[in-house]
């Protein structure tokens, strides 16, 4: 390894090493001696001749026989290593000044691949070369001032450029669309498609409904327009139980006589049975369907009153063995669980909030109150089981303990899985 001399010692260092290569009959001249018994190079295996005329910076050639004219060495001077990601400085120590690597260029510094990382290698990079982001809709381009090349975002892909789950909008946001696709436009007797060309989903309208598809109030004509008429309903040949019926496929309404009206048509007393005669029954009258969870209402149109299902009890509606769930079926009792959160550094003593939501068990109910959190609450402090309006069940305490983590402390006094402060489950 080659040292570098500081340049008020390299003449002194190079006269000392002189004299000592004189009194072994060395002979540093063109003349005789023996130029090439032993070792000359001082121990300098790294260094690079200055030979050239250009390799110390600001020198010229250094002389190469007689006596070293150590005036024309600089030790210490700064000199080209001929690695550009390399630095070097100028050693006389041999008599002739060589070149030794004494350090790596900063990092950043043009090299012919690239530039340099600051460790001696010079890296591909291009500056300003286009590079994915890593976001289908931002365009991004090459740094290379580091060392290494960095992609940066320098702009938006333009409106309506494809992207994993739909196009870009321009602002660098992918958003759902899907050309082609049939969606509503608004006008049930018309249909539509949509277009996703300008970073949008754009639904257009590009037909009309079939003749006779239903719409609010009537049919579709089949050129865009929803027309009233209702299907089935009686046209009077002076008998209420010997009509017509209206027909709406056509897309207008259309009277056509029947012979006798079909059962359940309504007559000043009740309806036809079908035959021609006129039966009691007021359609639309609640009656019970035998089930606590739905709810029902007289219909005639069989010619004869028959309870038919119409709908479905509100949910929470009482039934044997529980509650009706809004669809016709009763169900066993839910469970409610309070959810409790804090402000940060006060071990859930401070700046409490609290909310309480519905859930199969503890372990569905800690997942919901992780995922119902506060931003501006991040301490997680409790999932307590609501006493008022749910059922502790024997798993409750498993499923705290085995919460992800952090996991939770059960508290059976109050029903509660503490994760945070010594007050969180009351």
């Amino acid at each position: 390894m080659t040292h570098a001399l500081h340049p008020h010692r390299g003449l002194l260092v190079f006269a000392v090493a002189l004299s000592g290569l004189l009194a072994a009959g060395c002979s540093c001249g063109g003349g005789g001696g023996d130029r090439d018994g032993g070792n000359r190079d001082g121990g300098v295996d790294a260094a690079r001749p200055m030979t050239d005329g250009g390799g110390i910076d600001g020198g010229g050639e250094m002389p190469d026989a007689g006596t070293p004219d150590t005036s024309a060495c600089v030790g210490g001077a700064t000199c080209s290593t001929g690695d550009v990601c390399t630095t070097g400085t100028v050693s006389c120590a041999t008599g002739s000044a060589m070149c030794a690597a004494s350090g790596n260029a900063p990092a950043g510094t043009t090299c012919p691949t690239g530039v340099c990382d600051g460790s001696g290698a010079c890296v591909a990079c291009s500056v300003g070369a286009t590079c994915p982001t890593g976001n289908a809709c931002t365009t991004g381009s090459l740094a290379c001032d580091t060392g290494v090349p960095v992609c940066s975002a320098t702009g938006n892909a333009a409106s309506g450029t494809a992207c994993p789950s739909g196009v870009c909008d321009g602002s660098g946001t992918c958003v759902a669309c899907t050309n082609g696709t049939a969606c509503p436009t608004g006008n049930t007797c018309t249909t539509g498609t949509l277009a996703c060309g300008s970073g949008a989903p754009v639904c257009s309208a590009t037909g009309n409904a079939a003749a006779g598809t239903a719409c609010a109030g009537g049919v579709c004509s089949g050129s865009g327009t929803c027309v009233a008429c209702t299907a089935g309903m009686s046209c009077s040949t002076g008998n209420p139980c010997t009509t017509g019926s209206i027909a709406c496929g056509s897309g207008a309404p259309v009277c056509s006589a029947t012979g006798n009206a079909a059962a359940g048509t309504a007559c000043p007393s009740g309806v036809c049975s079908g035959s021609g005669t006129c039966v009691a029954c007021t359609a639309g009258m609640s009656c019970s369907t035998g089930n606590p969870c739905t709810s029902g209402a007289i219909a005639c149109g069989s010619g004869a009153p028959v309870c038919s299902m119409s709908g479905n009890a509100p949910a929470g509606t009482a039934c044997a063995g529980g509650t009706c769930n809004g669809s016709g079926t009763c169900v066993a009792p839910i469970r409610m669980f309070t959810c409790g959160w804090a402000l940060p550094g006060f071990g859930c003593n401070n700046g409490r909030a609290s909310t309480t939501l519905v859930a199969a068990d503890m372990a569905a109910a800690i997942i919901a109150c992780r995922a119902a959190q506060p931003a501006a609450n991040p301490d997680f402090c409790y999932v307590r089981n609501a006493l008022a309006g749910g059922i502790p069940a024997a798993s409750d305490a498993a499923q705290c303990a085995a919460a992800p983590p952090p996991p939770g402390t059960w508290r059976a006094g109050s029903s509660c899985c503490n994760f945070m402060g010594t007050l969180s489950c009351p």
